[in-house]
């Protein structure tokens, strides 16, 4: 399937080039099944994406939801609980060491480390 081949993906592309990468690697079926994923289990601290928000939407407007609904890392995070669980195994690990790489590059060039991610927090009503 994925044959251990590496993610053609630069450093410049960044984090949103990096998780276009990966999706466009999954074929339609499991595409589908990974949008599924983002409406019903995502991580312990991330909220599930509404499903109107994923419904016929292109690996690109799907990236970009991810990161508005959980930022740069938290969008990393959530795919690669994502790939894992759907047992996409390799294809995680290439998403992972692609992704130290991009975070070191960026490092370097703007002199810290990692991106902020946006986790859900659901408040208490206040009696």
């Amino acid at each position: 399937m994925y044959g251990g081949s590496e993610i053609k993906c630069s450093a410049m592309a960044g984090v949103p080039g990096l998780l276009a990468s990966t999706l466009d690697e999954l074929l339609a079926e499991e595409l589908k099944r990974f949008r599924w994923n983002l409406t019903h289990d995502v991580p312990l601290g991330f909220c599930p994406i509404p499903k109107g928000k994923l419904q016929n939407r292109d690996v690109p407007d799907t990236v970009d939801q991810m990161l508005d609904s959980y930022g740069e890392e938290g969008a990393v995070k959530v795919t690669l609980h994502i790939l894992k669980k759907t047992r996409h195994h390799n294809l995680a690990q290439t998403l992972e060491k692609d992704y130290r790489s991009v975070e070191a590059h960026g490092a370097r060039d703007h002199g810290q480390a990692g991106s902020h991610e946006k986790k859900c927090s659901i408040q208490a009503p206040n009696h």
